[in-house]
């Protein structure tokens, strides 16, 4: 059941959250090693092309480094889905690029992107990415972010709820009449309880796509309507 709750609360999929609670489980007994070590054995096991055991040493180190940032219920509970998963899939791509395996560093970019994480701008200026980006699944996934949609806000929490931590001037967030402080109760009826839920709804939509924002300002409930624009 609790599981079930993490999974609601973040996007994650039961399995997902009960991944998460295993590993943080093991690094809580002792039995992971420190980060660097983890990265090193990643990249020997796939120099190996046992890549089985490098995504596993990166879930790991990924887990271990969130972790020690802070408590479990901070990895679980406000955004654990990005800094834990997706890390995990965006570090694992690159180390699959380094060993020259394309298609399986395109796997896990997609998987990346799905949970929000890459953005164009940082696939572009990756080192450990140069040669995949010349390659045919690089040009596919360069063009999948030149697509991608977004808010132009995000969230951070407060003693009272979630509120408008971020925005992109001239963003459509902006646009829509957004500030900064405001507290966001709902999105598409939907009520907020994590700093993931914009990424959340933004990466079920679309280019051009509206969400439906209902948010307090000084006591006083209000709507906004958000298109969703290219990330730039």
């Amino acid at each position: 059941m609790e599981d079930a709750k993490t999974a609601l609360s973040l996007g994650l999929t039961p399995q997902e959250a009960a991944q998460m609670r295993a590993l943080l489980a093991r690094l809580d007994a002792g039995e992971a090693k420190g980060w660097h070590d983890v990265l090193l054995d990643a990249d020997a096991a796939a120099r190996e092309r046992d890549f089985d055991a490098a995504r596993s040493h990166y879930e790991r180190g990924f887990a271990e480094l969130y972790a020690k940032d802070g408590t479990w219920a901070s990895v679980l509970a406000d955004g654990g889905r990005l800094p834990f998963i997706a890390t995990a899939h965006y570090g694992f791509a690159r180390c699959l690029a380094r060993a020259g395996e394309h298609a399986r560093a395109g796997a896990e970019l997609d998987r990346a992107i799905d949970a929000g994480f890459v953005t164009p701008a940082a696939f572009e200026a990756e080192a450990d990415l140069a040669t995949f980006r010349g390659s045919a699944e690089g040009r596919r996934i360069a063009a999948r972010l030149a697509n991608l949609p977004y808010a132009g806000f995000n969230l951070r929490r407060t003693p009272e709820g979630m509120e408008v931590g971020t925005i992109v001037a001239d963003g459509p967030a902006a646009a829509a009449g957004l500030r900064v402080g405001d507290r966001l109760v709902e999105i598409d009826g939907a009520r907020v309880e994590s700093s993931g839920a914009v990424g959340y709804h933004v990466r079920r939509r679309g280019v051009g796509e509206r969400m439906t924002l209902a948010y307090e300002r000084g006591g006083q409930r209000a709507i906004a309507e958000v298109t969703l624009g290219r990330r730039p």
